[in-house]
């Protein structure tokens, strides 16, 4: 038993020694290779009856650090996120430049405003009316052009939700193909750690997509986003399809309601067939999907809406009239109003005291011109502590009457005659009528001191709910009103016969632009909702650039930061999964000697045999 029983030890560690050998070359072959991790044999003692009778290899097994893998797959989505979120935003403070640069938008509204000076100063004069209605076309264009590059960028990243579902699939389709031979194998417990690396690779570009969740435990392998939609469930890969994809414009808005979306969505299929709308709710969170989906239905509109609002207001500012109610005469606490020239989209606000306390209270009542519009939301205007109540002006002033009456309850009293309305009290206990008073449209040029500067295409700019809102996608649509560019007298005349010397029209719009306690709506992304941004357009414009700019630069700042926490998880990563071809020649040279002792082990029994025969 002596010679023969070496004899097996030394061949057990000479098998032992060979797979050494190839572990370490194919390590060293691929110092190089993505995603290859580095390799070791595991060794047993063979045990024979009760004595130990050399060794072997009970199997391979790859040097990795699960806990730094998943930190990694993490990161590596939020690194892909910052990446697209960084680029986007980097173009957006682009088109919106720097405050007071030549053509920013702060500093052509001011440029609009001096003009409109200096035809305060000389009525009359030609030149200056001329020069006028230049920079307001220069301002009215470089709304429309803005909008433009907006709108591009949304169908950029429309364009990268497509070309990322695409890639999602395809690494899902990868991860099943190799998962399919990781199962095969593992019913005969040799599951070949090369088959895992490359499953590992599939899966870390899956993680850089989208953000996910792996569960790897007792040979059932799944894989869920972060918001617990099923991506990989052992049996099979969801397949995921970008579907409804529309042309880019401010109109087409996502939605999860899929009947009020008019935007591209992505659905997940799962096994089961049951289709997950995955931009709705929480099912991502970071990777490049979420990227592209938070730009084109958040950031990016969010900007198309800055750019609605600018134009919107100054449309608006310009052509709006306030019409006061008629106050009441004491005792009396009837305010009456006449509407005949309100327009769709126009406000009448009415206010009053709350007693005992004496509380302001304000209620805008808001025309429009069908009840399929109403209910409206009270984010229609900027003002947190007004109630907004649509009125349908269909049914004819009775009809008008009754609505309001509606709306204010029995402490008050609605009456009218044709298009004038009259609120009083029917419980002066309770509320004290304080004001009515109405902004109306101008439609005309001999409508009062505001003019229809800025128009929607061939339409004035109402602010009209019917439908989809007009303010949405305005920016894009304004333009100075064609008849005043073939009547510039008409920034001047609001009168059949007037003298040409006359300011008041111009000074009126003049202080329209600089009126500083314009109250902007918070979807704007300036001012809270119990605190919007107040003050001039130009102000406006000046926040809505230093916003940008401030978007541009975080976004900037947390994409360096990713990278730098990326970078050092790599690192660890590599500490031990990398291939150290050091390491490796250090392995080579104990190998070389393991190997060199059992070939002298059996040389020496072969010897010892061969003295034996002999004798």
């Amino acid at each position: 038993m002596g010679l023969s029983f070496a004899l097996g030890s030394a061949l057990s560690g000479l098998r032992a020694t060979q797979t050494g050998l190839e572990l370490v070359s194919t390590n060293i072959a691929n110092v190089n290779t993505p995603g290859y991790t580095k390799k070791n044999a595991q060794l047993a003692t063979n045990v024979l009856a009760d004595r130990a009778s050399g060794v072997r290899v009970t199997g391979i097994q790859r040097d990795i650090d699960t806990y730094v893998q998943r930190q990694l797959r993490v990161e590596a989505g939020g690194l892909s996120y910052s990446n697209v979120a960084a680029s986007f935003l980097d173009r957006v403070q682009r088109v919106f430049g720097t405050p007071n640069s030549s053509t920013s938008l702060d500093t052509l509204v001011t440029k609009f405003t001096n003009s409109l000076d200096t035809l305060a100063t000389t009525p009359s004069s030609q030149s200056a009316r001329q020069g006028v209605l230049n920079e307001a076309q220069i301002l009215a264009q470089s709304l429309n052009s803005m909008s433009a590059d907006i709108q591009a960028m949304r169908e950029n990243a429309d364009r990268g939700l497509a070309s990322t579902v695409d890639a999602v699939n395809a690494a899902l389709n990868g991860i099943d193909r190799v998962q399919e031979q990781i199962s095969a194998l593992s019913a005969s417990g040799n599951v070949s750690p090369d088959l895992l690396d490359q499953r590992d690779r599939y899966v870390d570009e899956l993680s850089q997509l989208v953000d996910i969740r792996v569960s790897d435990t007792g040979g059932d392998f799944q894989i869920y986003t972060t918001g617990g939609a099923p991506l990989f469930t052992g049996s099979a890969p969801a397949t995921l399809t970008y579907e409804n994809q529309v042309a880019m414009m401010p109109q087409a808005l996502y939605s999860p309601d899929p009947e009020q979306n008019r935007a591209g969505t992505v659905m997940l299929r799962g096994s089961d067939g049951q289709p997950i709308d995955l931009l709705s709710g929480s099912y991502l969170r970071s990777g490049e999907l979420k990227a592209y989906a938070d730009l084109r239905d958040d950031v990016l509109v969010e900007a198309q809406t800055q750019l609605d609002e600018i134009a919107s207001a100054m449309a608006d500012a310009l052509s709006t009239n306030v019409v006061q109610g008629t106050a009441p005469t004491a005792p009396a606490t009837d305010w009456s109003i006449d509407l005949a020239d309100l327009q769709s989209g126009n406000k009448v606000n009415f206010t009053y005291n709350q007693m005992p306390g004496g509380q302001s209270r304000t209620v805008t009542f808001v025309r429009v011109e069908s009840a399929d519009t109403l209910p409206l939301s009270n984010d229609l205007t900027a003002d947190p502590n007004d109630t907004v109540v649509g009125i349908d002006f269909s049914g004819g002033p009775a009809a008008v009457q009754a609505q309001m009456q509606a709306a204010l309850g029995a402490n008050f009293a609605v009456s009218g005659a044709g298009s004038s309305i009259t609120i009083d009290t029917a419980n002066p206990a309770a509320v004290v009528p304080t004001g009515l008073s109405a902004r109306v449209t101008a439609t005309g040029f001999m409508d009062g001191l505001g003019i229809p500067f800025f128009v929607d295409g061939a339409e004035a700019f109402t602010d009209s709910q019917e439908g989809l809102t007009q303010r949405l996608g305005f920016a894009a649509r304004i333009q100075v009103n064609p008849a005043l560019i073939e009547d510039p007298a008409m920034l001047v005349n609001y009168q059949a016969s007037m003298a040409s010397g006359d300011a008041s029209r111009v000074v009126h719009l003049r202080n329209a632009l600089e009126n500083t306690s314009i109250t902007y709506r918070n979807d704007t992304g300036l001012g809270g909702t119990t605190s919007p941004f107040t003050g001039s357009i130009a102000d406006f414009a000046r926040g809505v650039i230093e916003k940008q700019a401030s978007n541009a630069a975080l976004a900037s700042r947390i994409q360096e930061g990713q990278e730098v926490v990326v970078t050092s998880l790599l690192d660890r990563y590599a500490e031990k999964s990398a291939v150290d071809v050091d390491e490796e020649m250090s392995k080579l040279l104990q190998l070389q000697t393991a190997y060199s002792a059992n070939a002298r082990v059996i040389s020496t029994v072969k010897e010892m045999m061969d003295i034996l025969m002999q004798m």
